[in-house]
């Protein structure tokens, strides 16, 4: 799963990541990242993939996505906390996996 580059479907913070990669009425319960630095995928383009796939092996039988971001996925701002992340990565990607739950019915 990716989130669309669209102005509005940007993510400028890790909470608004995972809001938007999870599905409506649920409710995240944990979540990892691994960056990926630009020179790593220069020498191995496969990593994305296992990476991906090592994630999603983290969350057992937890309904789960994985986000893989590249800097045209995000918001203009520098300063947010996944821009900051994805600078580290020098051109990289920076992959996101999110358990969720369904939410509980309000009482």
């Amino acid at each position: 799963m990716s989130i669309p580059a669209s102005s509005d479907g940007r993510p400028g913070s890790i909470d608004d990541l995972v809001r938007r990669a999870i599905p409506a009425g649920t409710e995240p319960t944990g979540w990892c990242h691994m960056p990926i630095h630009r020179h790593v995928l220069d020498n191995a383009p496969d990593v994305i993939d296992m990476t991906r796939e090592g994630i999603a092996g983290t969350f057992g039988e937890t309904p789960h996505v994985v986000v893989v971001l590249r800097s045209e996925d995000l918001a203009a701002d520098p300063e947010s906390d996944v821009s900051q992340m994805l600078a580290l990565t020098q051109g990289g990607v920076l992959i996101v996996g999110i358990g969720y739950r369904p939410a509980e019915p309000a009482q």
